[in-house]
């Protein structure tokens, strides 16, 4: 995704993990591709970090815990531009987890949405801003 926008001067990539051991491993893979100097990746709680996200946002891919994809949602959505994209990471797999969030990007109507299945219980869902 780095090497898409900002390795040729457009935007920014922001990831935030807060486990240590997948932080320690995320970065280190972006020293590996040079994209490092672009990447703006935060060790913290994506819950309290994502607030502090600006927009306009073009590409939100959500892949945390199930319950709390609402609230990314409605943090988010607010600050990605029209036309821009959130995908939600194993919905297929996690449905009864995250009904409210799958309510939500059915029923939005600022929200066209797509649901993909990619075999064995795997699947994201792609939303694009109206």
């Amino acid at each position: 995704m780095a090497g898409a926008g900002p390795a040729r001067g457009r935007g920014k990539l922001i990831t935030i993990e807060l486990d240590e051991k997948w932080y320690a491993q995320a970065t280190k893979n972006f020293a590996a591709t040079g994209l490092d100097g672009i990447i703006d990746a935060p060790n913290a709680n994506a819950l309290t970090e994502t607030e502090k996200v600006e927009g306009p946002l073009d590409l939100v891919f959500i892949d945390a815990w199930k319950n709390d994809y609402i609230k990314y949602l409605k943090m988010v959505l607010p600050k990605v531009r029209k036309g821009g994209v959130i995908i939600a990471h194993n919905i297929c797999s996690n449905a009864t987890g995250m009904l409210d969030f799958i309510e939500e990007i059915k029923t939005n109507p600022a929200l066209k949405r797509e649901f993909f299945s990619l075999g064995a219980g795997q699947g994201p869902s792609l939303s694009i801003k109206q």
